[in-house]
């Protein structure tokens, strides 16, 4: 069994949270008592969880104190265990080479996927397209997350470009910040009135209610035409190929967004990061049994994604994963 940890369960580990929301203590003491009574049980890390530690490099802080403090007590609960990216089949690499912008920020990319698609060529590699399972220390995967930042913050302001609209302010202050003309750009706001959707009419869905709702599904249908998505792949056929599970899940987070179902609280940069690490959470995450976040609106949009996309990942909040008791599901089945 795996249980996937939001990177603000770590957090509130570490800052010692007691609030509303979680208690740190008895977070902490599940997590302990599970990993030292049942080892088929794992906590499994992922890049995710390093590109926000790697966060810290851009502030003007004890950047190596903390980045040190975040990677032992992931490396510490997670005994290393990680999720990692599948290889992309080679129709899928010849297709993102064809669409990443030649651009030095994503040199890097474009250098590992040609190096990929070489070796496929030659014959000296097969395709490995699902999720891997790995042991690594942190400090490995950390090291190759930093090498590749310029990436990272490519991969922001195109995010900011896509989802930075919600209304008038916003999309005139996020376009500045990536220097784009934001002249003819339909605001979500505008969309909503429209389209009959927002936060005030989408409220009381339920998330396993939300795709079932006329006006979604209606605005979806276009979504999925605008991504040139012919076949929606769900279940164990999306969760197979991790490059097809990284398209899917951020095309329906990204949707929710904007149709305004329990979207951020605002719509800045800054914020606008943090979403996109989310999204990177709920894709890794989608592998695991269980994910677990104190981020409310996240768990909500995470719960309609799984649903939606037929993925088992059942989504729990800091306390019903304190009281949820694993061990039933770890016994033997017995046959008559």
């Amino acid at each position: 069994m795996e249980i996937y940890l939001d990177f603000n369960i770590y957090l509130s580990l570490l800052k010692k949270e007691v609030n509303n929301v979680i208690n740190y203590e008895y977070v902490l003491a599940k997590i302990t008592t599970i990993n030292r009574n049942s080892p088929t049980i794992k906590f499994p890390y992922s890049p995710a969880h390093m590109e926000e530690v790697a966060v810290n490099l851009q502030r003007n802080i004890d950047a190596k104190k903390l980045i040190s403090q975040r990677l032992k007590l992931i490396s510490r609960h997670s005994k290393n265990y990680e999720f990692l990216p599948g290889t992309p089949t080679l129709s899928q690499i010849n297709k993102d080479l064809e669409e990443i912008p030649n651009i030095p920020e994503l040199y890097e990319t474009r250098r590992i996927l040609e190096n990929i698609r070489k070796q496929y060529i030659l014959g000296s590699r097969e395709e490995n397209p699902k999720t891997q399972r790995v042991v690594e220390p942190t400090i490995n995967c950390f090291q190759r997350v930093v090498g590749d930042l310029e990436a990272t913050d490519w991969a922001h302001k195109n995010d900011v470009y896509i989802m930075g609209r919600r209304n008038e302010k916003s999309i005139k202050n996020n376009f500045s910040f990536i220097d784009t003309n934001s002249n003819n750009i339909q605001t979500f706001e505008e969309l909503h009135k429209k389209a009959k959707l927002g936060p005030k009419r989408l409220s009381q869905l339920k998330p396993f209610e939300v795709f079932n709702n006329h006006s979604v599904k209606a605005e979806f249908s276009k979504t999925l035409k605008e991504n040139k998505i012919d076949t929606l792949l769900t279940g164990k056929h999306l969760l197979n190929n991790h490059s097809n599970t990284e398209s899917i899940v951020t095309v329906v987070l990204n949707f929710l967004e904007k149709i305004g179902y329990n979207q951020e609280e605002n719509n800045k940069t800054v914020k606008l990061r943090s979403r996109m690490h989310d999204v990177s959470h709920a894709i890794y995450g989608a592998q695991a049994d269980y994910l677990v976040t104190n981020d409310v609106r996240f768990r909500l949009k995470l719960q309609a994604t799984y649903c939606f996309l037929k993925i088992p990942c059942v989504v729990l909040s800091p306390d019903e994963f304190v009281k949820k008791s694993f061990k039933s599901e770890l016994s033997p089945v017995i046959y008559a």
